[in-house]
C-alpha cells in the first residue's frame, strides 16, 4: 500500500512537472490577437529619419534623405519611376511601431530573431541609430515577432502587414503602372476616361485605333456610343464592346522590373528589338506608347517609351493581342451626329444588271442648317423630315459579315462634316446584297440588303417632293 502511495506521488509530481514545462515552453506564444492595449515601441515621425538601410532574404537596399517629392532617395532604384505611397509605407514601418504584446525573453531563437527575416537599421537626424529585426510568424499567421535594438531583451508581436514593406525587394517600390491611371469603360457609365484615344496592334500586327467620344455622345442613327474606331475600318464602338478587352488596358500595370538600364543584348533577348505589339494611349495633351514582346521562353516583356526599363508582364493582361477585326464591330458603320455635318450628297448610280433596281444616276444634295432644317436639291425641308432622313442615311448597319469583294457602286453617301469629308459606298454583290465600303477604298467586310438602297432612294425623292416616306426596308 505504501509503495502505491509513493508511486502515486511520483506520478503526480511528474505530471505537475510536465504541465509546468509545457507552460514554460509555450509561455508568451499564445495567439497575440488576444493581447491587451497597444504597446508603443518606437515613436518617431518621417521628419525625424535621416536614412534607412534594409537587408532581408530577397534584397538589400537603403534610403537617404533627399530634396524631392518623396523626401527620400533609393540609390538602387535611382531614376526608375517611383511610387510615393510605397516609399511612405517603408519609412512608416520603422519610424512608428506599435506592438500587440511583449515577451521579456533573451532566447531570440525561439522567435526566429537569431536569424531574422529582415533587419532595418535606422539613422535619425540626431545621429542616433536603432535596428528593427523581423522574426518568424507568431502562432496566428497574421502576426509576426519582432525586436528593436533599444530593448535587447524584449520580443514583440505586430501584424505581419506592418512589416511587409521590409520583406520585399527594392523594385517593389517602383511604380509599375505603365498606362496613365484611368477608369475602365463600363456600359452605362457616364464618367469620362483619362485616356481619350487608343491605338494598338494585335497578335497578327493589325493596327486598331479608337478615339473616345464625349459621355453624352449620340450618333446620327440615335445610338449612344463610347468610342469611335477609325482603323482598320470606320465604326462606332459601344462601351460593352470595349469592356471585355480593355478592362485592364486602361490601368495597364507590369508585374515586376526585369532589367533596369538594359543593354541592346538584353532588349534583343526579350524580343523587344522587334516587338510583337504596340499599345498607345493618348491622354490630356500627351500620350504614352508601350511595346510588348513574347520571348522564346513564353514570357511577355514590355518597354515604355522614355523609360529605360524592361518589365515583366502577366499574360492575362494582354487581352488586346487576340482582338480581331470583328471584335468591335457594331451595328452602324458611319453615323456622325447631325450637328457635326453641314450636308450630305447622295448619288445613285445606274444599275444596268438589274431591271428591279434602276436609279438613273439620281443625285440629291442635302444642306443642313444650324436649326435642324435644311434643303434637298434646293427644296426646303422641315426639321422633322430632315431628322428622319438623316437618321436613315446613318442607318447602314452590319447585317452580315462577308469576304466578297463588291462590284459597281450602287449608292454613294458623302458626308460633308465640319472639317472633313467622309464617304460611304455600297457596292453590288450577289443575292441582292450590297458590300459596305468607307472612303471609297476600304471594305468593312460587312454587307447590307439591297432594299436599303431602294428605301433610301424613295425617301430622298419623297422629301424633295414634299411627300411622306418610310424608313423601314
Amino acid at each position: 500500500m505504501k509503495k502505491k502511495r509513493v508511486l502515486f506521488v511520483v506520478l503526480l509530481v511528474a505530471l505537475i512537472a510536465s504541465v509546468a514545462t509545457i507552460i514554460y515552453l509555450t509561455k508568451n506564444t499564445e495567439d497575440p490577437s488576444n493581447g491587451n492595449e497597444s504597446i508603443f515601441v518606437v515613436s518617431y515621425t518621417r521628419d525625424d529619419i535621416e536614412s534607412v538601410s534594409i537587408e532581408n532574404e530577397l534584397d538589400s537596399f537603403s534610403f537617404s534623405r533627399a530634396d524631392n517629392e518623396i523626401g527620400f532617395y533609393c540609390e538602387k532604384i535611382d531614376d526608375l519611376p517611383q511610387l510615393l505611397s510605397n516609399y511612405i509605407t517603408v519609412i512608416d514601418s520603422v519610424c512608428s511601431i506599435e506592438a500587440n504584446s511583449e515577451y521579456p525573453d533573451s532566447d531570440l531563437s525561439r522567435y526566429g530573431l537569431d536569424k531574422p527575416q529582415s533587419v532595418a537599421e535606422v539613422t535619425l537626424k540626431t545621429g542616433e541609430t536603432y535596428k528593427v529585426m523581423v522574426g518568424s510568424r507568431a502562432p496566428s499567421e497574421n502576426y509576426v515577432y519582432f525586436a528593436v535594438s533599444t530593448e535587447p531583451n524584449t520580443v514583440y508581436t505586430a501584424r505581419l502587414s506592418k512589416f511587409t514593406p521590409l520583406l520585399t525587394n527594392a523594385y517593389s517600390l517602383v511604380n509599375k503602372l505603365l498606362a496613365p491611371k484611368t477608369e475602365s469603360p463600363r456600359p452605362g457609365n457616364d464618367e469620362t476616361d483619362t485616356a481619350h484615344s487608343l491605338e494598338f496592334t494585335n497578335r497578327d500586327r493589325e493596327t486598331f485605333h479608337l478615339d473616345q467620344l464625349s459621355s453624352s455622345y449620340r450618333d446620327g442613327a440615335g445610338n449612344s456610343y463610347r468610342y469611335h474606331q477609325t482603323m482598320p475600318y470606320e465604326t462606332y464602338v459601344q462601351a460593352a464592346k470595349v469592356q471585355d478587352v480593355f478592362s485592364r488596358v486602361m490601368q495597364f500595370c507590369a508585374s515586376s522590373v526585369y532589367k533596369n538600364h538594359p543593354t541592346e543584348e538584353d532588349i534583343a533577348e526579350c524580343g523587344l528589338d522587334d516587338p510583337l505589339t504596340m499599345l498607345k494611349l493618348g491622354y490630356n495633351d500627351d500620350s504614352v506608347t508601350i511595346y510588348l514582346s513574347l520571348a522564346p521562353n513564353g514570357d511577355y516583356y514590355a518597354m515604355k517609351e522614355g523609360v529605360d526599363v524592361i518589365w515583366n508582364v502577366a499574360d492575362y493582361l494582354v487581352t488586346w493581342l487576340d482582338v480581331q477585326d470583328d471584335t468591335f464591330r457594331c451595328s452602324y458603320v458611319m453615323a456622325p451626329p447631325m450637328d457635326t455635318a453641314n450636308g450630305v450628297t447622295v448619288t445613285f448610280f445606274d444599275t444596268e444588271n438589274s431591271e428591279d433596281h434602276v436609279y438613273h444616276g439620281d443625285t440629291y444634295s442635302i444642306v443642313i442648317n444650324e436649326d435642324g432644317t435644311g434643303t434637298i436639291n434646293n427644296k426646303p425641308v422641315n426639321k422633322g423630315d430632315m431628322t428622319r432622313l438623316y437618321t436613315l442615311l446613318c442607318s447602314v448597319n452590319s447585317e452580315n459579315e462577308t469576304s466578297t469583294e463588291g462590284g459597281d457602286i450602287v449608292v454613294r453617301i458623302q458626308f460633308a462634316l465640319k472639317g472633313s469629308v467622309r464617304i460611304l459606298d455600297l457596292r453590288r454583290a450577289e443575292s441582292r446584297t450590297l458590300i459596305i465600303y468607307t472612303d471609297d477604298i476600304f471594305s468593312t467586310g460587312l454587307s447590307i440588303r439591297e432594299s436599303f438602297a431602294d428605301t433610301l432612294h424613295e425617301a430622298c425623292r419623297a422629301v424633295e417632293n414634299g411627300g411622306a416616306f418610310s424608313t423601314n426596308w
